[in-house]
């Protein structure tokens, strides 16, 4: 047993005006509308199972909940529906460096910018891909900004 005095009950308890407090509120209020908004919309996807709005937000709402897995299962199905388009391919892109799947995260984030995705600020910006951003296969995605940004 230690001779030092125990810590003061107070020391971890937010102090009265630090706002502490009332941003844990915030936090955790926000958290449970979204995972009240996650619990909604998981039942109209289970009687819409192939709309993809209502995929997209329930991706989306995964992402914010930090339920990446579930969230790439949902991407995956939305490129399957619209292997076409840009921005689905893009969040899948997302989902997969979420979960440390950095060659397929490349390799959507290619197709997505063959398809069409331009929003490069974005793309360099975005926190979902920092992961890939920091890794050499970046410099792929790099090399095709920058031959598409010649090419207009």
């Amino acid at each position: 047993m230690s001779d030092s005095p125990a810590p003061s009950p107070d020391s971890a308890t937010p102090k009265p005006g630090d706002g502490t407090a009332a941003r844990t509120l915030d936090e955790r209020l926000e958290r449970n509308g979204m995972r009240f908004e996650a619990g909604v919309l998981e039942q109209l996807v289970a009687r819409s199972p192939e709309d993809p709005e209502l995929l997209a937000a329930l991706a989306q709402s995964y992402a914010v909940l930090g339920e990446h897995g579930r969230g790439l299962e949902l991407d995956q199905q939305l490129v399957t529906l619209r292997p076409e388009d840009d921005t689905f391919r893009y969040n899948l892109a997302c989902s997969l460096c979420l979960v440390g799947e950095l060659d397929g995260a490349c390799g959507e984030l290619l197709a997505a910018l063959d398809r069409g995705y331009r929003d490069f600020a974005h793309l360099l910006a975005d926190d979902d891909l920092a992961a890939l951003r920091a890794d050499a296969r970046f410099g792929l995605v790099r090399d095709r900004m920058a031959s598409l940004t010649r090419e207009h």
